[in-house]
């Protein structure tokens, strides 16, 4: 009897003094400001007794990398040239050798971590590298607790890494990142662009019609003729973008369907883009949406089909008035010998004279002898220049010569002259005519505004 309550009663003291270890040690913890780690969204890492890890030391040593992920693909290295398998697009051996680049900058530390706790019993890339005859993994884990790294095993140390979020993230993970989806690559220099959109034929060009000295405001590089009468200079953002997406053409990608196939809508269509260099040419046509943000496309006189992004498409169908910068005529006020304006009534001459070079140059503004005030001559001639066309017109004949503005223009090869002529069209507009071609019909108030501003200028000393 003695012993069965001696048993309980031990048992009850063992566990009293458990009770009282725990409760002493969390009363350490307190009294040293020690936290226990949390169960859940916390990882302890331990990095202090490691050296930094290099993953590739020798990059050039790969013959092919697997990548393990939802739409995985291989990169396999064959006779010197790479490709990604499976695909018909051609492989960028450029991008590949700097994606190899990238990952040999790959290091990090040693973390004391459980797989479990930062997403690498299941990972979602996994890079199964060949070099030789060794192959290897890197698994790629979560991001760790301040976002700056993410884990990463590597099955040849069976060890976990904290690596660089840069390091990870500038590596490309997808087959796309290494393919030459480029299409004007067998091109040189886009001289010229052609395109009918269906509903108006848009030519661009950087072929420059004019003298350099004319063409010096324009800041873009490139000029628009079609549907214009007379070359026009280009607005610099719509511009910009056009360019943009030239220099970057590039397809989506390459489908199998037949290009007679009528739901490409190819054979029928009229959208075309002309792309001229100056030894070669390339006929793009656009065809039916192919997916919500593609369309089908194709080269003339080739039977291959591809895709292009809503975006691509988009630029092309930019009506002609957005391309436009919007004035009738834009010349460098530092270009001119003499500006000479002419209304119904009277005559007035603005001459124009540089003095000095480089850092010392001047530019001196004079009527009838008279030094004018350069800054107001600049600010009255930068409305003058500013006349913008209020609707498109086709006027074949000048009518009235209402007003003139002559520019004579100090050129590379000596002076040249441009007329610009506002002629009576109705009550409220001109016809507005350069070198007797009219584009633009504009408000006669607008016009006269400007022209009585910058006569008043020279006047002053008359």
């Amino acid at each position: 009897m003695k012993k069965k309550i001696i048993i309980p009663l031990i048992m009850l003291i063992a566990v009293i003094g458990t009770l009282i270890f725990i409760q002493t040690n969390k009363d350490q913890d307190k009294a040293t400001g020690h936290r226990q780690p949390a169960a859940e969204n916390s990882v302890a890492e331990n990095t202090e007794e490691t050296e930094n890890y290099h993953f590739i030391k020798e990059p050039t040593s790969i013959t092919a990398i697997n990548f393990l992920t939802d739409q995985g693909f291989l990169l396999e290295k064959t006779e010197g040239s790479w490709t990604v398998t499976d695909r018909r697009e051609e492989t960028d051996q450029a991008m590949v050798a700097e994606a190899l680049q990238r990952l040999s900058l790959w290091e990090g530390d040693i973390v004391d971590v459980n797989r479990r706790d930062v997403g690498l019993d299941f990972p979602l890339i996994t890079l199964k590298i060949m070099q030789g005859k060794e192959e290897r993994k890197l698994a790629i884990g979560e991001l760790n607790m301040t976002q700056t790294a993410y884990y990463v095993s590597d099955d040849q140390t069976n060890k976990i890494y904290l690596v660089s979020r840069d390091l990870v993230e500038q590596f490309p993970f997808y087959a796309e990142a290494f393919l030459d989806r480029s299409l004007l690559k067998d091109m040189d220099t886009i001289e010229t662009v052609t395109i009918d959109n269906e509903t108006e034929v848009i030519e661009l060009t950087r072929n420059n019609p004019f003298s350099e000295a004319e063409a010096l405001a324009n800041v873009t590089g490139w000029f628009i003729k079609k549907p214009f009468n007379y070359p026009q200079f280009t607005s610099y953002s719509v511009t910009e973008t056009f360019v943009q997406t030239l220099s970057s053409l590039s397809f989506e990608e390459l489908v199998t369907i037949d290009k007679a196939d009528e739901t490409t809508g190819l054979l029928e269509s009229t959208f075309t883009i002309t792309f001229t260099s100056f030894d070669s040419e390339k006929v793009m046509v656009i065809g039916k949406p192919a997916s919500q943000n593609t369309y089908y496309a194709m080269f003339k006189h080739d039977d291959q089909v591809f895709t292009l992004a809503n975006e691509v498409v988009r630029v092309f169908s930019t009506p002609s008035k957005a391309f436009h910068d919007g004035f009738i005529k834009v010349i460098a006020l530092d270009t001119l010998n003499e500006l000479i304006i002419t209304t119904e009534d009277s005559t007035h001459t603005l001459k124009v004279k540089t003095d000095g070079g480089g850092d010392d140059k001047t530019t001196v503004f004079t009527s009838h002898d008279e030094k004018l005030d350069s800054s107001i001559v600049r600010e009255q001639y930068t409305a003058l220049a500013g006349l913008q066309g209020t609707e498109r017109s086709d006027v074949d004949v000048i009518g009235t010569n209402d007003i003139s503005l002559t520019y004579k223009i100090r050129t590379e090869t000596g002076e040249k002259e441009v007329e610009v002529v506002f002629s009576d069209y109705d009550e409220m507009y001109y016809a507005a005519f350069v070198d007797g071609i009219n584009d633009f019909l504009i408000e006669k108030s607008q016009v006269d505004d400007v022209i009585e501003a910058m006569t008043d200028v020279i006047t002053d000393n008359e």
